[in-house]
């Protein structure tokens, strides 16, 4: 199950196989980028630059 939030873009994703998950939350959070508050966090900004390295 999937929740998206269409006024902030926050989103949870939500299933018994953690498998599944791993692979679909990363796309949704390459998708909806980083805002500007999110820029000021280095881990996210990490994590963002290695997903769209992929």
């Amino acid at each position: 199950m999937i929740g998206i939030d269409l006024v902030s873009g926050e989103f949870h994703v939500e299933s018994e196989d953690i498998q599944k998950i791993v692979s679909i939350y990363d796309d949704l959070f390459v998708y909806r980028g980083l805002d500007e508050e999110d820029l000021n966090n280095y881990f996210l900004v990490a994590e963002y630059i290695k997903l769209t390295q992929k």
